[in-house]
């Protein structure tokens, strides 16, 4: 049996890079294969992604996509591929999935074949290819339909580099780059410091600089992309004006140890991180961490035995490599309430992996050395690392399977970030879920409750909304469990503070016309039909005109006035477009009876 499987491994039907390929990726999609079953995440996927007209694949909409943004973003590559799903998958959320592991195995083999042309070793190569892609920081890239924008732009960034180092040996690949990165920038601009690492790796090969000729195309692309970009999205400086230099500068020196620890060692993964709070005593353990790797990193450098002057050319490239990917998720550019996530690791940890690549292949190629036995030796230590990196992954896949566990776990926190908290709360009132809004109300009381001990932006700005978000989501579960004697005195505080003008919502187009809606159905219970006519008319400001809940407001006013005949209109057309509302089916069945019996109602409005 020992000499069978050596035998194996060298037949011609199965070369060593062939099958140690197949394994790679076999083992990545078995370590995703259970996110198949997942369905799109509501209130995110279908209100961007599924549900957007403009995924229809016309030429209005190729061109709308083209000069339009999603999610404050520009991306037409990302909604070009959506457009496909959506043309061959329609609401199937499987082929969604499947789309984005595709993309997934590709990068894999794509980090995989540059490792090669870096000269590592097929074994150590694939071993860190593998660590690489089933990590537990993919799992929001590869798993979340709505961040197709990872995938694809990780996929097109890595296939732009590996055709760059092609083109050095192979001129008819110079084409090739400049298209990739563009493709890669139109997903997600995420690889906008691809070229410095390209002229980086130009560099440190040449040491000429007429080879950097090869670097003119990207940065011409780069220049352009960027320009264009700009001349669509200009960069928004309310939020960065909120940050003072110190604040912004402990947000770097933060993200620049996190994203350097967690991708080696994954720690409280969470799909929403809060922001990062003034230094104190929460962050000594990264700190801690960051300087064991670097100790790490530099003893294992030093211990080579390379000249002095080669060993600091390396550790510059590689800080400058790694420096160029990081840049756009640093936080010198604030994006919305996330200073750091873990999707946003997805392209910068593959030169933290390639150069431990390099490292493990050189150390195994000294002379004095067996190679093959420390090679062996080395993916057997690597093997554990591979069985927790697979049962972290197997463990955070199930918070990704709805946004009910998706937006729990994001507010596991002391103090979770207020667009978690924002996301829970919507996610409880779409639902009608009493004891998630009762969590999202008591993790916004303890926000406003916090006072100084918070440093976020724009945290004083925020309080009050935080402290108004609370009181609201607290009276909504009230209200639904039928407990309108409670709910009333604070859905009255909350009319009081809207008609001072002082009412604040985090998320005020969310709540405010839930709120108009509850305290008009208060007021039917308690007999005051006139207030509750002026609330469902505040209401129906707050709603899309055709939607069915606007249809449903309709219907009710119409009732309340005893116009029948318009009520069944509305309720009617109401039911038509959202055919599973138990409120608009009660509501046209009592007013159908009302109308062929010619009487007052018996039976409550809902």
């Amino acid at each position: 049996m020992r000499k069978l499987w050596p035998e194996i491994i060298k037949r011609k039907a199965c070369p060593p890079t062939i099958f140690w390929t197949v394994v790679a990726v076999a083992v990545t999609v078995l370590a995703f294969i259970p996110a198949m079953n997942y369905q799109f995440l509501m209130e995110w996927d279908d209100v961007y992604y599924t549900s957007d007209p403009h995924l229809k694949i016309t030429l209005a909409n190729l061109h709308y996509w083209l000069t339009g943004s999603i999610q404050k973003l520009y991306t037409p590559v990302t909604s070009y591929s959506l457009m496909i799903d959506q043309a061959l998958f329609g609401n199937y959320p499987a082929g969604y999935h499947l789309h984005n592991l595709l993309l997934h195995c590709g990068s894999l083999l794509l980090f995989l074949a540059i490792l090669r042309r870096l000269r590592v070793s097929l074994l150590i190569a694939a071993s860190i290819a593998l660590l690489w892609a089933v990590h537990p920081q993919r799992v929001p890239s590869v798993v979340w339909i709505a961040e197709r924008k990872d995938v694809l732009a990780v996929f097109f960034a890595l296939a732009a580099f590996y055709t760059y180092l092609r083109a050095h040996e192979q001129p008819s690949f110079a084409l090739f780059p400049p298209l990739l990165l563009l493709l890669s920038l139109g997903a997600k601009p995420a690889a906008a410091g691809l070229p410095a690492v390209m002229l980086v790796y130009t560099w440190q090969r040449h040491r000429k600089w007429r080879e950097l000729r090869l670097a003119i195309p990207v940065l011409i692309v780069l220049i352009l992309y960027l320009s264009w970009f700009l001349y669509l999205q200009p960069v928004s400086s309310s939020l960065s004006a909120q940050v003072t230099l110190p604040q912004r500068a402990w947000i770097i020196v933060h993200n620049i140890m996190w994203y350097l620890c967690s991708g080696f060692v994954p720690f409280q993964l969470n799909p929403i991180y809060p922001p990062v709070n003034l230094p104190g005593r929460e962050y000594l353990p990264l700190v801690c961490g960051f300087i064991l790797l670097a100790g790490i990193a530099l003893a294992a450098l030093f211990s080579t035995g390379s000249a002095l002057k080669r060993k600091w050319l390396t550790a510059v490239s590689a800080a400058l490599c790694w420096g160029a990917l990081f840049f756009p998720v640093s936080g010198i550019v604030i994006i919305g309430m996330v200073d750091y996530s873990d999707r946003y690791n997805y392209l910068p940890s593959t030169v933290s992996w390639a150069m431990l690549a390099l490292f493990i292949s050189r150390q195994t190629q000294q002379k004095h050395l067996k190679p093959e036995w420390l090679r062996k030796a080395i993916v057997l230590l690597l093997l554990p690392v591979l069985y927790c990196y697979w049962y972290q992954t197997w463990s955070y896949l199930p918070v990704w399977s709805n946004s009910e566990n998706l937006f729990v776990r994001a507010v596991q926190w002391q103090y979770p970030n207020p667009k978690a908290i924002d996301n829970l709360g919507t996610t409880a009132i779409n639902r009608d879920n009493p004891q998630l809004l009762d969590l999202a109300a008591a993790k916004y009381l303890t926000l406003a409750a916090a006072g100084d001990r918070l440093h976020w932006y724009p945290c004083h700005i925020h309080r009050d909304a935080w402290s108004h978000a609370s009181l609201f989501l607290g009276a909504y579960a009230q209200f639904l469990r039928g407990n309108l004697k409670a709910a009333f005195p604070a859905f009255v505080k909350l009319r009081q503070l809207a008609e001072a003008g002082t009412l604040k919502f985090y998320s005020r187009n969310g709540y405010i016309q839930k709120l108009w809606g509850a305290l008009a159905a208060c007021y039917l219970e308690f007999k005051q039909p006139e207030a509750a006519l002026k609330c469902l008319q505040i209401q129906l400001h707050f709603l899309k005109p055709d939607s069915s809940n606007a249809l449903f407001n309709r219907g009710l006013t119409a009732f309340i006035k005893r116009d029948f005949r318009s009520a069944e209109k509305y309720w009617g057309t109401a039911q038509e477009r959202n055919p599973d509302d138990p409120r608009i089916r009660h509501n046209l069945e009592t007013v159908r009876k009302l109308q062929s019996r010619e009487h007052s109602p018996k039976k409550r409005v809902k």
